[in-house]
């Protein structure tokens, strides 16, 4: 079944079912859980309050289009193969030094096809999933840290600010660029890095 809202508010507290929900209007997921092996398909735009402790998805796969905006002091965690789909044209706007996070059962996956940007907090925002870029990595605050994943997308280090991988794999039509630093650990590089 597929249930049709044109808003949607998840906590705190927890989200469950196998149906898919469609959300022309604004989600807002505040310290929530999203359990069940329905699609979330936001059309209109999230925001993803963390304070003060998480927002936890299990198993889901989450669709997002339009402005995602993730602020608060928790983090994102991911459960059971949970995955996120930023899909192209769309923005996913990390205010803050929360981290993506794997926690338990089968890796997560969050897939950006539109642009990931850390904008806010000096510290460190770290995906512990997969992280598979073909689109837009912003890194104009603090250092993103990546521990897995692979891409064929573009990423851009502001100056003062640091790209941190690990075990990601830069494939070659991927391009990393900017005045920043890059970190690249045990990453393999075959596209173009400037």
């Amino acid at each position: 079944e597929v249930i049709h809202t044109t808003t949607l508010i998840v906590g705190p507290g927890p989200l469950h079912g196998t149906d898919q929900i469609d959300v022309t209007g604004l989600t807002t997921l505040s310290n929530a859980t999203i359990r069940g092996t329905g699609v979330l398909n936001a059309y209109g735009g999230m925001r993803i309050d963390t304070t003060p402790f998480f927002t936890e998805i299990y198993e889901r796969t989450m669709n997002v289009w339009g402005t995602t905006e993730v602020f608060g002091t928790g983090n994102l965690y991911f459960f059971d193969g949970a995955v996120v789909n930023v899909q192209p044209g769309s923005l996913w706007d990390m205010q803050t030094d929360s981290d993506l996070n794997q926690h338990g059962g089968a890796i997560g996956v969050f897939n950006n096809y539109g642009t990931f940007r850390k904008s806010g907090g000096s510290g460190e925002t770290k995906a512990t999933v997969q992280f598979h870029n073909s689109g837009t990595v912003e890194v104009q605050t603090g250092t993103v840290r990546l521990t897995g994943g692979s891409s064929t997308g573009e990423f851009s280090v502001d100056a003062g600010k640091t790209l941190t991988v690990q075990g990601h794999d830069f494939l070659t039509s991927s391009d990393i660029h900017g005045a920043g630093t890059v970190n690249l650990g045990s990453s393999q590089v075959r596209g173009t890095y400037n």
